[in-house]
């Protein structure tokens, strides 16, 4: 999408063409930087799984997804809290 974004910009009237331009290499570069880390974005990049809640002691259920949303959320925001010991003592208190 990037690459589509800058052919699309480069292609456009000089005006305002090196400011966008230069929107879309942070943009490139933060991106690239979410790669390298490894950062989750997704339920599936998080290192516990409904299968654990529920190990953990949770009952199955709507709550499950929900607890997991909100793990997500905080992993978003605190990369480093996506860890197994982090979430599953975290996910007691959700």
């Amino acid at each position: 999408l990037l690459e589509v974004k800058a052919a699309d910009n480069a292609a456009k009237s000089p005006y305002m063409r090196e400011e966008n331009q230069e929107q879309i290499r942070k943009c490139a570069d933060l991106f690239e930087e979410i790669l390298r880390e490894q950062d989750a974005l997704t339920l599936h990049e998080l290192r516990v799984s409904g299968k654990d809640l529920i190990a953990a002691g949770m009952r199955p259920g709507p709550e499950v997804g929900k607890t997991l949303e909100a793990m997500l959320a905080d992993v978003i925001e605190c990369p480093a809290h996506n860890t197994k010991e982090y979430l599953l003592e975290e996910g007691r208190f959700i």
